[in-house]
Parts: structure tokens; C-alpha cells; sequence
């Protein structure tokens, strides 16, 4: 499961629950019903700067995300401007990720 916080400063983190050590940083915009997530990556981040300022320094964003937003619900939105379809995790688990911590876990796509 993954969550992410906007922030007042149109900065978001994006965390892993599954992997609490991996955080990804960048800046957000909403428009109508899209909200538009930008990537920077920050492995040289300055412990002095806070985020915003800290992902000014980078020319352009590694890479976007779009989401649209209905109700309480997001979906991911691909280059077409189409909503993607549904992804379902699959209730198990690798035979052996207990061995690198089931980092990664099964997609099922669902065709609407």
C-alpha cells in the first residue's frame, strides 16, 4: 500500500507502507478534476533547504504522474487523457518473499 501528503507549498511525499525507507519527493498541481504529480528526485538533498526550495535546483521532473479525482476515489490517467484500468493486488505472496521482505507483490489489471 502506498500513501501520499500534500503539502500547503504544492510539495508531496509519496511513501512505500510496505517499505518505510523509500520516499519519493516532488511538486503537485490540481486543475479541474486532474491532479498532476511531478517526480524530482532528491538523493542530493540539502539538509539546510526545505523541499521546495531543494526541488527548485532541478531543471525538470524525472517523471509525472496524473490523477483524476471523482468523489473520494483517484484513477490513474494515461498520455491519451483516458483513465487506466483498475489495478488488483492479489491476496499472496511470492513463494520466497520472506527472502527480500515482499518488496514486490503480484498486479492483476482489470479490463473495464
Amino acid at each position: 500500500m502506498e500513501s501520499f501528503t500534500l503539502y500547503p507549498d504544492n510539495t508531496f511525499k509519496w511513501t512505500s507502507e510496505f517499505d518505510l525507507s523509500w520516499d519519493e519527493y516532488g511538486l503537485y498541481k490540481i486543475k479541474n478534476i486532474k491532479l498532476t504529480l511531478d517526480y524530482y528526485t532528491l538523493f542530493d538533498y540539502s539538509s539546510t533547504m526545505n523541499f521546495k526550495d531543494s526541488i527548485s535546483t532541478f531543471r525538470e521532473a524525472e517523471k509525472s504522474i496524473i490523477l483524476e479525482m471523482e468523489e473520494d476515489k483517484l484513477y490513474y490517467v494515461g498520455e491519451n487523457g483516458k483513465r487506466l484500468p483498475i489495478k488488483l493486488k492479489a491476496p499472496c505472496k511470492r513463494k520466497w518473499g520472506w527472502l527480500i521482505g515482499n518488496k514486490y507483490e503480484y498486479i492483476i489489471y482489470r479490463e473495464d
